[in-house]
């Protein structure tokens, strides 16, 4: 029962064999290899750093097709039942181009390795790349064109250190949010697929007064409906990052610096090996979550602490230091996500890399150690946890029955933040739009308000929303 548990997606063995996918089950035990037990023959891509749900649907994005040790051709992008674990489309490609050599022979390569992908809505869906962000049809199952405007400026969409990549993406109000390692922070309208702004890092001066520009790591939406990004050292994707984080209202743009104090470890970036940045927010408090960025000790991939910053207390802390626990364990990449029921962190432990010991972690938000579930020995090399959607959202009393409406051309207004809740989910980051409308009525959706005006005389009576 894929719905009592916890995925987690592993990149896995690199050079030996495509990346998997675990399932630890409530009662606490493994189920290795999932992806392959429920579909034999058939495995992932190479370097599967992503994955979510929606819907009842499991999006899996792998760097490549096909690890080089491996015998089997995955996928860079495969849509699964989140039910069953069976899979109900592969792509091998997410864009592609022909090269002829000098005999005339045409050969297709890949011109975007995979990155993230953001559910849009019930229809769509977007693919974070190597080389910008392209639109998935979720009825038709099909990926189409790039959009315009956040894309990789290199020959075939590469670059040292896979500059320009997509990173992590998140909708929140009436727009999609993207994290362009080299333009900074995209800001796209979903209903047109367009790019409508881009908001560049800070440009700084350094330590000799040379002028900098920094970069943007990772963006995640809080409780409160709030978005947070923390900041690279520059956009070189070598992964120093800055000693502050900055706060945007995704309503009116309006941007804060939030400065780390002392003794509270910066936030990684992953640019040039990316993953997924330990880097989240909790749906039961008005809290985000990171794992530590120690330069002196460790990396992106390697780190010992996990941070808390209280948003509506202004209050930085740590959470938990795994030097404590017995085991000499580390924290690996992404490091950890935060249980969207129970609140826990479910944490991701190595010793090194050379060491195919794993085992992962069930911490409280109050650090409390609360279980140890230790694994068979692998390279997994954890990439996230995938928690289950149970919960479907519900409709609060409080949305009216009836409205009556002002004079004609008018606006009427209903806050939609507060009417709509979900168990397992942030109430911010569900997604309302009006699905049908008798004219002669304007009805949609602006700001999380239901917005309703008349446009024409009508007689009295009733118009079904």
């Amino acid at each position: 029962d894929y719905s009592d548990g916890v995925f987690i997606v592993n990149e896995d063995w690199y050079g030996h064999q495509n990346s998997t996918v675990n399932f630890l089950t409530n009662q606490g035990e493994w189920i290795y290899r999932a992806f392959q037990k429920e579909n034999p023959g058939r495995e992932l891509g190479c370097t599967t750093q992503f994955g979510t749900i929606y819907g009842n649907r499991f999006y899996f994005v792998s760097k490549q097709e096909r690890d080089p040790g491996a015998k089997i051709t995955g996928s860079r992008f495969a849509v699964c039942d989140a039910s069953t674990m069976e899979v109900i489309k592969e792509f091998p490609y997410i864009a592609t181009t022909t090269k002829t050599d000098k005999n005339g022979k045409e050969t297709l390569i890949s011109i975007a390795d995979g990155r993230s992908y953001l559910p849009v809505d019930e229809h769509k869906g977007y693919i974070g790349t190597s080389n910008g962000i392209y639109v998935f049809d979720n009825d038709n199952l099909t990926i189409g064109g790039q959009i315009k405007g956040t894309g990789n400026p290199n020959d075939e969409g590469y670059g040292q250190l896979y500059y320009a990549q997509i990173g992590t993406m998140v909708r929140a109000n009436d727009y999609i949010f993207a994290i362009h390692q080299q333009y900074g922070l995209l800001v796209i309208d979903p209903k047109t697929d367009t790019l409508v702004r881009t908001i560049k890092a800070p440009l700084e001066k350094d330590e000799s007064g040379k002028e900098e520009q920094r970069g943007f790591g990772s963006i995640v939406l809080s409780k409160d409906g709030n978005l947070w990004i923390s900041v690279a050292k520059d956009v070189q994707g070598l992964g120093a990052a800055m000693n502050y984080m900055l706060k945007l209202s995704p309503y009116t743009f309006e941007m804060e610096r939030v400065y780390f104090p002392e003794g509270i470890e910066y936030i990684p970036n992953s640019w040039y090996a990316w993953t997924a940045d330990g880097f989240c927010a909790s749906t039961k408090e008005n809290k985000i979550y990171w794992n530590g960025y120690p330069p002196t000790q460790g990396s992106w991939f390697t780190g010992y602490r996990i941070y808390c910053y209280d948003i509506d207390k202004k209050q930085f802390s740590m959470v938990y230091d795994v030097t404590k626990m017995p085991g000499n364990w580390r924290l690996y990449g992404t490091g950890f996500r935060i249980h969207p029921v129970t609140d826990d962190l479910y944490c991701f432990l190595y010793h090194e890399f050379q060491d195919p010991t794993h085992e992962l972690a069930r911490i409280s938000s109050t650090g409390e150690l609360r279980n140890e579930y230790s694994m068979i020995q692998n390279y997994w090399f954890p990439a996230i946890p995938v928690f289950p959607d149970n919960e479907a959202p519900v409709i609060s009393s409080a949305m009216p029955e009836d409205i009556v409406l002002p004079g004609i051309g008018e606006e009427y207004k209903l806050y939609l933040g507060d009417k709509v809740c979900d168990k397992d989910n942030m109430s911010v980051s569900i997604v309302k739009s009006v699905i049908t409308c008798d004219n002669p009525l304007s009805a949609f959706v602006r700001n999380d308000s239901l917005v309703l005006k008349a446009t024409d005389p009508v007689k009295e009576g009733n118009v079904t929303l």
